[in-house]
Formats: structure tokens, sequence, C-alpha cells
């Protein structure tokens, strides 16, 4: 299995760590696709890269007016040893989202690989604080929607949209949730954003075939946040038809993509709708220096059953390991 995982990495692509420049009338953007996949340092040829720590360290000193994470990142891999260890994974799972709520993530795109082995475990964890959970088509039975369909967020008096979706590839019949047509979806959350955004934001880890009959539909541009696992990183914002543009950070939590968007024309970057978008992706490498509460972070440092799953929400594990 690890080396199965191993060449997966391999597939991701390596990115090279690179400046981004910001000014007081643009809106800085950080996420991560499938960050929490792994808590620990990510591999990338020969390189370590990665982990949760080192996106503390790298946030604490680089913030930015919006965060948020691409899932999936509550799954099976992050117990690759004991993989029917539940409460070590719910452990590390409360770990990673108090860590996202103490960064200010915005919202967290929830793919149908988090919700294994069960929803109710997934609800545990993430039903509390004050990160929004979005997915534009993970249901229940009856039809109501698991989480948010799509969210505005005002940015420096900007309001941006944003959906998620999901490849209903992951549907599983015994599960009391099911994925509907993203194209559907995508198209029932759109109606019911105002016109006056001018661009639509779609996070998730869904295919190319999807992100083209998504963007085929829609009125405005989409711009697309994540991707396969085995597709390559990109290094810069990539147009893949009318309407249709696509970015890909670092996976596995080895990295962060880092976006700058500016209504100014002479701003670097791609022109999409009536904004200018900026995008470059960058590797956690790790740090001369840390600091113990992110050095904490770290799943070697994490000892068994010092966060019990009543403190999730209140406390990180990181911040009850240095009392």
């Amino acid at each position: 299995m690890k080396q199965a995982l191993l060449a997966l990495l391999m597939i991701g692509g390596c990115v090279h760590q690179e400046t981004v420049n910001t000014s007081s009338d643009s809106i800085s953007i950080r996420f991560q696709n499938m960050g929490g996949m792994t808590l620990g340092h990510g591999v990338c040829s020969i390189l370590n890269y990665g982990g949760l720590d080192r996106l503390c360290h790298y946030s604490s000193t680089r913030p930015v007016d919006l965060f948020f994470e691409v899932g999936p990142g509550f799954t099976h891999v992050t117990s690759l040893v004991d993989v029917f260890d539940i409460p070590t994974q719910q452990q590390e799972r409360a770990v990673q989202w108090a860590e996202w709520q103490r960064l200010g993530a915005r919202f967290y795109s929830v793919d149908p690989k988090d919700l294994a082995p069960s929803l109710e475990l997934f609800e545990a964890v993430t039903s509390k604080g004050a990160t929004e959970r979005l997915s534009s088509n993970l249901k229940r039975r009856n039809n109501e929607f698991l989480f948010k369909p799509y969210l505005i967020v005002e940015v420096k008096g900007r309001r941006l949209a944003f959906l998620s979706l999901s490849d209903p590839k992951w549907n599983d019949p015994k599960a009391p949730w099911v994925v509907s047509d993203p194209v559907t979806a995508f198209q029932e959350a759109a109606a019911q954003i105002p016109a006056d955004i001018s661009v639509l934001h779609v996070v998730g880890s869904i295919p190319p075939a999807i992100r083209a009959s998504v963007a085929a539909v829609s009125q405005r541009p989409v711009v697309f946040f994540g991707g396969e696992l085995k597709e390559m990183n990109s290094r810069e914002i990539v147009a893949q038809g009318l309407n249709n543009f696509w970015l890909k950070a670092p996976d596995i939590g080895r990295g962060v993509g880092e976006m700058v968007l500016s209504a100014r024309p002479e701003a670097e970057g791609v022109a999409i709708g009536d904004l200018r978008y900026y995008y470059k992706p960058w590797v956690l490498a790790k740090p001369d220096t840390m600091s113990a509460s992110c050095a904490a972070l770290n799943p070697d440092n994490l000892a068994p059953g010092k966060c019990a799953l009543s403190e999730v929400g209140k406390a990180s594990c990181a911040q009850e390991i240095e009392k």
C-alpha cells in the first residue's frame, strides 16, 4: 500500500516555491488540495514536503484574506498502518479540523471519501466551529442537502461565489447519502447566485470531463480549484475551454495554492470576468525554525490519548500537548 501511495505522489508532480506579490487593493487567497490526507510530510521525488506543522508555520508568517480547503481531507490514508483504527483516525481528524479553525479556514469542500467510514464520524469532528462545510451535490436520500450548496463570501467589499462538486462515481449504495448529478447541481446552485457576481468558483476533486460539462452549461466564467490525484499540479491558471479555467495546488498536504485577485486592469495575471487572477503554487518545505505550537502538530509528536473526542472543536491536540 505504501508503494502505491508513493506512486500516486509521483504522478502529482513537483513545484518550487515562488513569491506572490500583493497590494492593498487586491484579494489574497490560499487553498489546499486534499490537504488533510496525511498530517505528516508527503513525499515528492526524494524531497520532503508538506505536513500540518508546516502549514501552521507558513500560514502564521504569511496571512491572507481568504483561506479554504478542498477535500477529500478525511480519509483512511491518514492511518496507512492501521486503516481500521477509528479512534486514531478521529484523533487525527480532530487535530486537523481544530488547526484549520485556528488558521481561519472559511470553508471546507466536502468530498464523498470524507464520509468514510461513516457520516456520523465526520459530523462528530466537523459540526462545530466557524468553518463552513460546502457541497452542491452531496444529499441525503430524501434529497435534502447534507451541507451548504453554495457560499457567497465578502472580502474587502467584493463578493465571491463558491460552489462545491463531487464525482458521482463515489456513490455508495449502502450509504445514507448520494452524490447527485454535478451538472444539474451546478445549474441549480448557480441560478441562486446574483447575476452581478461575474465569476463562479467551483471547488472539488473532480475530473476534467465533469469540469468541461459544467463549464459548457455556465452563463459565467468558471474557475475550478482542484482535480483528480492523478492530474499534474498546475503552475499557473490553465484555460481549458470557453468559460473553463483550472488550477490545482500541490496535493496530499505537500503545498498550497496562492492566488491574488485584482480589479486593476494593469495587474499581473489572467483576465477572468471583471478581475485579474494571478496564481502560483508553493511547496511546504522544512523551515529553519518553527514555533512549539506548530511543531506539536507533527504526528510524531502526537502522543496517543492526548486528544479526547469530547474536546473536538474546543481545543486542538497541539494545545493540549503543550500544557
